[in-house]
């Protein structure tokens, strides 16, 4: 490839001058010559995967062929176009990106002598360094850094979340897609046609539930609701108008209701008797609603149920479990988290938003804004008519979970660490919901393994909700808190680096190089040759990936891996992966739900948080940087209240399957009476580190 210099406008370098490193009043370093190659020592690594190949050789679609040691081709490419010498110095071995760093700080970020130039690390190392006065601070060289500074212009939410509590910014933040969900709810599609629209659910059997759950506020009264879905109208996704006839179904009944009361008879129900009351429920309730298909108010871009419904669904599911699945009732996995391991557990409590609580899917903990764009915080967010705070709603989520795991619909032994409940559920047919990622997901299903009895598990749209978002001419709608936002990884320059203008002013540039066009799609998609044609993705314009690339993933299976072993796409430094990239390695049931649910997003019925959002809206800061004084104070006054709340421990888990009061769990009434100061401090100090007050 023919070598490419580029001007100091393309690199990003101010032509102005000042003296050694010294900064005068206008801040600007000495002029830099864009033509001079520059050796950079960089440590860059996503756990044993650098930027250095690790294969023994393999031919690129550019015709070149990369042997072990050799740079992959997005740093060599970068190396022509920045005019740069990379030397890596990434040690090797199976230590974190955060222990390695702190093995380098040791050595005041010097690799056999040799200062290092850029490394990564969590954003939490970064920031407690950068603090510690350890880092460059960025935001004094914003001039060197024209595309970044763009950004932040842009997007002053993330510029705040970004600005430590000294106000510095010490990384370029890395986003695995932005402005996308990142969970979702995900349903075994079979299930759904068989009942409704195949209606085969028939079992003779009385049904093993047992009443606990009682119908939530899925609408407030028993009169019809009109809500906006979204559907596909010439080829466009169109908001659509529904009325929703919950009066038509006796007299108003919720569907809960009428379930309890046939469960509670002396002589049950059977499987065949609450899937015919469900089936007659839904054609009622719906009839002029323009579904073709009655599972499509599940499945389909118009989803359109509520929290009641599709807890009635699960029920219908468990109790027709042989004519369903031809397995016992025990055996199904209604609802379950990825794994029994504790970091899957966590999606057990984000299920709960099928209710309407908010904070479950944060950013940060548990914190969100409400309807005043005030930060809140899910374990203290329960207030009475004087302003005072009398409890979490976490724990009436809580409540609800252990409602339906007394009833079967959350999987029995849900923390067992060694079971691998989405896998197992889809490929033996016999999962019905989770929550959880899309592309990790959707890969057990028929389309990609053979053995899977599963045909269809897709992404759908979560519930409709009487969301409490300060606006009285919305009512019941579709939304999301899981947005992809900053990770929790980055890269940043020593500051050792300061000393060398040079090498300094070239660090900026290679930072600021990816969020430049070419650049993004550079650390993205690999040189030119590894891109395809474009396509539209969520109504814009995006490349595909090479047809090289796409056959070697297909061949690979995990596509992400394959990408940093030979391309050296996907290493967290600082840049923006689009969604149109994983959206190209998805399974043929991975895009529908995503079509569905972004569709449902351009038609404006499935809103989601977003930084650029108010009140309500806002989502979630990634980071709120708070002094150790204060993070010292939170801890002494709030940790026991805390450690309640923190999903990786046993005791949310037995609060899930044992309920509060017993042995193992406090009283509801115990966790309230904490409450209070946990607001008055967690919340005070989080709300005061947001504003930079403190």
């Amino acid at each position: 490839m023919k070598k490419k210099i580029l001007s100091a406008a393309a690199l990003g370098l101010a032509a102005v001058s000042l003296a050694g490193c010294e900064k005068d009043n206008t801040g600007s370093l000495q002029p830099n010559d864009p033509s001079k190659n520059v050796t950079m020592a960089i440590s860059l690594c996503y756990k044993n995967q650098t930027m250095t190949s690790t294969q023994n050789s393999f031919t690129g679609p550019d015709g070149k062929t990369y042997v072990k040691g050799d740079l992959l081709p997005v740093y060599q490419q970068l190396e022509e176009d920045l005019n740069i010498t990379i030397n890596d110095v990434t040690e090797t071995g199976s230590q974190s990106a955060a222990e390695k760093f702190e093995a380098a700080k040791q050595r005041d970020f010097k690799a056999n002598g040799t200062q290092i130039a850029l490394i990564n690390s969590s954003v939490s190392k970064i920031y407690e360094t950068g603090e510690a006065g350890n880092l460059v601070d960025l935001s004094q060289y914003l001039d060197y850094m024209p595309n970044f500074k763009k950004w932040l212009e842009e997007n002053p939410a993330y510029e705040q979340m970004l600005r430590g509590s000294n106000g510095g910014i010490y990384t370029t933040p890395y986003f695995d897609g932005e402005n996308e969900l990142e969970r979702m709810f995900l349903m075994n599609n079979d299930f759904v046609k068989k009942v409704l629209d195949d209606k085969v659910a028939n079992d003779a059997a009385k049904s093993d539930i047992t009443v606990h759950y009682n119908a939530w506020q899925a609408q407030d009264t028993a009169k019809d609701v009109e809500m906006n879905i979204a559907r596909i109208v010439n080829g466009e996704p169109t908001a659509t108008k529904i009325t929703k006839k919950y009066s038509a179904f006796n007299n108003g009944q919720n569907i809960i209701d009428a379930q309890n009361a046939l469960l509670s008879r002396p002589e049950g129900a059977t499987g065949k008797e609450l899937a015919d009351q469900f089936v007659s429920y839904i054609e009622t309730v719906y009839a002029g609603c323009g579904y073709t298909n009655y599972s499509d108010v599940f499945i389909g871009v118009d989803a359109s149920y509520d929290a009641n419904e599709l807890i009635a669904l699960m029920r219908v599911i468990r109790a027709n479990s042989q004519s369903l699945a031809n397995v016992k009732p025990e055996e199904m996995v209604i609802m379950a988290s990825r794994e029994g391991k504790s970091n899957r557990l966590p999606d057990i409590l984000r299920f709960a938003q099928i209710w309407g609580f908010r904070g479950l899917e944060s950013r940060l903990g548990y914190i969100y804004f409400d309807a005043n764009g005030n930060l809140q915080d899910a374990r203290g967010d329960k207030f009475d008519e004087n302003g005072n705070v009398i409890g979490s709603n976490i724990n009436d989520a809580l409540d609800l979970l252990n409602q339906l795991y007394n009833e079967g619909l959350i999987v029995k032994n849900v923390d067992d660490g060694s079971s691998k409940w989405r896998q197992q559920g889809v490929n033996a047919g016999t999962h019905f919901i989770g929550y959880d990622y899309n592309q990790s997901s959707t890969v057990f299903d028929q389309s990609t393994v053979s053995t899977s009895k599963t045909k269809e598990y897709t992404a759908v749209l979560p519930p409709m909700v009487n969301w409490n978002d300060g606006d009285d001419s919305t009512f019941m709608f579709q939304f999301s808190e899981s947005i992809r936002s900053l990770k929790s990884d980055g890269w940043c320059i020593p500051k050792g680096v300061e000393s060398d203008p040079e090498l300094l002013v070239r660090a900026l540039t290679v930072m600021d190089y990816f969020y430049s066009e070419e650049g993004n799609l550079l650390i993205n998609y690999g040189p030119e040759e590894w891109r395809g044609e474009k396509f539209i993705y969520k109504g814009e314009e995006h490349y595909r990936l090479s047809d090289y690339s796409l056959n070697a993933i297909k061949e690979a299976g995990n596509w992400s891996n394959w990408m940093r072993d030979y391309v050296g796409c996907g290493l967290p430094v600082g840049h923006i992966r689009p969604m149109a990239l994983e959206y190209q390695v998805l399974s043929t049931s991975g895009q529908k739900g995503i079509d569905n649910l972004n569709n449902a997003y351009l038609a404006g019925t499935f809103k989601w948080a977003s930084n650029k959002g108010t009140g309500f809206y806002k989502l979630a800061p990634s980071i709120i940087s708070i002094p150790s004084e204060f993070t010292n104070i939170i801890n002494k006054d709030c940790k026991t209240y805390m450690d309640f709340y923190d999903t990786s421990k046993a005791v949310f888990i037995n609060a899930v399957t044992k309920g509060f009061g017993n042995n193992d769990v406090k009283t509801k009434e115990e966790l309230n009476s904490q409450s209070q100061k946990f607001y008055d401090v967690f919340v005070k100090y989080y709300r005061m580190g947001y504003n930079g007050e403190l």
